[in-house]
């Protein structure tokens, strides 16, 4: 079985505080496998970047 990674970190906005919306950075990464010839996604795990 073929697997290939990918990583991206990007802003996404994600809830309101006091009001205001709040903007975090996540961080994925995204696993693949390979299926009858074409590219699956396998999971994709994410989490916020701390500091």
């Amino acid at each position: 079985m073929q697997r290939n990674r990918s990583r991206e970190s990007r802003p996404v906005p994600s809830a309101r505080v006091d009001g205001l919306p709040r903007t975090d950075t996540l961080r994925a990464t995204q696993v693949y496998r390979r299926e009858d010839g074409a590219w699956m996604v396998a999971r994709r795990p994410g989490d916020t970047v701390t500091g």
